[in-house]
């Protein structure tokens, strides 16, 4: 690249070779370099041969010995590993390929790129609905599968670090009662207890199960009649007023399955959008 960017100044073969051999000057390039040049024939008038030439003997000299077989067996070794992004790992896929002289047969291709990916993410990509566009439409998929993947541990993982968060704050928040307990007792005769009447009108949405919940988003169905047209705050079949309710709190483990009834229902489209609203959304 750097010949090619200053040709204006390596006009012949000769130039070329001269720059390249000006940095061969340790260890086995520096004896390869000796050899090169006590092997010329005619020293005073020194003749280097073409830079083809040249280049040809270089690659002989320093290639391993079998690099395709050597290529092959990397490729029957290799594995993503799950911190690696998957544009690193079809990175490496490629090159490997190409160093091992497989060829260009695109089943052949597509075969050994699955055996390289995890057990799930194989899975996925033998079960789509539709075939995949040979090895490029394998490389798309499978990124598009993986950064979902890791989009779904980031807010798994945010929602792990909130309750942990949640939970000290309840414990500090329970050891200053217990202090305040102990420096005045309540007195058992003055407490008051309120309960409140749930309101029979009022739209608990909270019972749904997801999976109702998920099709009444999906369709913009009514959460209470279950009908089209209209919101469940304005839903005539409801009798008196009816008011808000609070959303669910979950904790860790109820998110991560009402995420996951969510997407069963959505196609892929669906889910890239649901994604992208959670990240605005600061998740």
């Amino acid at each position: 690249m750097y010949i090619a960017g200053n040709h204006k100044f390596y006009l012949n073969d000769f130039d070329k070779i001269n720059f390249v051999l000006s940095f061969m000057n340790s260890g086995e390039a520096a004896a390869w370099n000796e050899q090169f040049i006590e092997e010329q024939p005619n020293l005073e008038n020194l003749d280097l041969g073409t830079w083809d030439d040249f280049k040809k003997n270089l690659e002989e000299a320093f290639s391993p010995y079998d690099a395709p077989g050597e290529a092959r067996e990397k490729l029957k070794r290799l594995q993503k590993e799950g911190k690696t992004p998957m544009n690193k790992h079809i990175a490496t896929f490629k090159t490997l390929v190409n160093q091992a002289k497989i060829g260009k047969d695109e089943e052949a291709l597509c075969d050994l790129f699955l055996e390289t990916l995890p057990r799930k993410l194989q899975e996925r990509l033998l079960t789509l609905q539709f075939p995949l566009d040979g090895i490029k439409g394998h490389y798309e998929w499978a990124q598009k599968f993986d950064l979902q993947f890791h989009r779904m541990q980031r807010i798994m993982g945010r929602t792990t670090q909130n309750k942990q968060e949640t939970s000290n704050s309840w414990r500090k928040n329970e050891q200053k009662s217990e202090q305040k307990k102990e420096q005045k007792k309540p007195d058992n005769n003055s407490r008051r207890f309120t309960f409140t009447k749930k309101d029979p009108n009022m739209m608990d949405i909270d019972q749904m199960t997801p999976e109702r919940h998920a099709k009444c988003m999906q369709k913009g169905l009514c959460f209470g009649c279950g009908k089209q047209g209209h919101l469940g705050k304005d839903c005539p079949d409801r009798a008196g007023t009816l008011k808000q309710t609070q959303t669910k709190k979950y904790n860790g483990k109820e998110l991560h399955q009402h995420i996951r009834s969510l997407l069963k229902y959505m196609n892929d489209e669906e889910i890239d959008k649901f994604w992208k609203e959670l990240e605005a959304q600061g998740f």
